[in-house]
């Protein structure tokens, strides 16, 4: 347009491939965005889904792309030119085409805008649903939300949880993230530090905690066992990093000498510890498997503290490396329940090493809270109307929240019970 007749573009502009788009430019810019909203929506579903892997963002576009030309073409040829050039339409009085035009325009706003309004506002009432159990306190939490659907085996539990409700909101599940601190080492950069929960003085216990990520994701209720028994307690923790003599590199023995300083420096009735079951946080020992490895570790590092009880919490069910837990649930969204995001209970749980390293000691005791995971065969991706998994291995902060009444009894009835066997008053 810029060069006008005669100039070489025109020649371009003759070319049948140029002339082509420029007869179908107006139904292909129709077609291309919503291709482009829905081209990733399709192949995250069947039967588009076995293609994904394949297609890659590069074939995507190529197949968008593509497929907007050929319904360019289509609606150019099929609809947009027999109605433009039809001598029925443009016998029609002026008023008489405004009239159709208006009838017709109305038709498709009220064909767009009832259904959208009708699902935002059931998404606006979802969503105050999730807003308001998000806000309430842990003691406040309806006794079959989440964790508490699974106590007496669920009994009385369905007809109290709507279906329809799910927290957290699906697209928040990704930053389910749990709110890290001072206490916590992410980077390089990251100094070692502790934080404190509870009163500094007149506390019935004080504990250490200390660990991965995987009891970094409890951080949030760490402040609630501490006021729900009077205790003192005192957590620091590392990314890809546990207590264990098992080496893996320099900054993570940094953060283990760090977590056997501190606990000669204060007098703690006991500690609390936990890992991931990832095995790549460890190298492991000539001569020796990597369970092996992981049980030596363990007792090595427990070996190292001053005596106290131990507690060594079991790791939460994960779905492995590779498996985005993420994509199945939006795959899957029209189900409540997100069924076909199920682990199976016996690949979701490699080998811990918790309770055989603690068969070695006698003053450690292990918390096993994965029958609130899991049944007999399969872990839930939703267990009372609660989303478990934020990612293949850490959990979400909801589910954290209402797994908290449920650890705090599993640890008070570890400290009696080993009180008990020692005579401690």
């Amino acid at each position: 347009l810029w060069a006008g007749q005669g100039s070489w573009l025109e020649q371009v502009g003759r070319w049948s491939s140029v002339a082509f788009m420029g007869r179908c430019s107006y139904a292909i810019y129709l077609w291309h965005w919503p291709l482009l909203v829905l081209a990733p929506w399709a192949l995250m579903h069947a039967p588009f889904s076995l293609a994904a892997p394949y297609v890659g963002e590069r074939g995507q576009r190529i197949v968008v792309a593509l497929t907007c030309l050929l319904l360019g073409w289509l609606t150019t040829r099929f609809v947009e030119d027999p109605i433009r050039f039809s001598s029925r339409w443009a016998g029609l009085p002026p008023r008489r085409q405004a009239h159709v035009w208006l009838v017709a325009l109305a038709m498709v706003l009220t064909a767009g805008f009832v259904p959208m309004q009708m699902e935002q506002a059931r998404q606006r009432i979802v969503a105050q649903h999730v807003a308001e159990l998000e806000s309430i306190s842990i003691d406040q939490f309806p006794p079959c939300l989440g964790a508490g659907a699974r106590v007496n085996g669920g009994r009385g539990c369905h007809a109290q949880t709507p279906e329809a409700l799910r927290v957290p909101d699906l697209a928040m599940v990704g930053e389910q993230k749990w709110l890290g601190s001072g206490c916590f080492v992410h980077y390089e950069s990251d100094p070692l530090a502790l934080c404190h929960y509870g009163p500094e003085s007149g506390y019935t216990r004080r504990l250490l905690i200390a660990g991965d990520s995987h009891l970094g994701q409890f951080i949030e209720i760490y402040g609630y066992l501490a006021e729900r028994n009077n205790w003192r307690i005192d957590f620091t923790g590392m990314s890809t990093c546990y207590f264990t003599s098992a080496r893996k590199n320099a900054r993570c023995v940094a953060w283990q000498d760090f977590v056997r300083h501190v606990a000669r420096e204060n007098r703690y009735d006991a500690y609390l510890f936990s890992h991931s079951r990832s095995s790549s946080y460890i190298a492991r020992e000539q001569d020796k498997t990597m369970p092996q490895t992981i049980v030596n570790g363990l007792v090595g590092a427990w070996n190292t503290l001053p005596p106290a009880p131990i507690l060594a919490l079991v790791d939460n069910p994960g779905t492995g490396p590779g498996r985005s837990i993420v994509q199945c649930y939006l795959q899957h969204q029209s189900d409540p329940r997100l069924s076909a995001c199920d682990l199976d209970r016996a690949k979701a749980m490699p080998f811990d090493g918790s309770r055989e390293a603690a068969a070695q000691l006698s003053n450690v005791k292990v918390i096993d809270l994965t029958d609130f995971y899991c049944d007999d065969t399969k872990c839930p991706a939703v267990i009372g109307n609660v989303i478990v998994y934020r990612d293949d291995n850490h959990i979400t902060r909801t589910w954290a929240k209402t797994l908290a009444p449920h650890l705090n009894r599993a640890i008070v009835a570890a400290l009696e019970e080993y009180d008990a066997q020692t005579d401690k008053p």
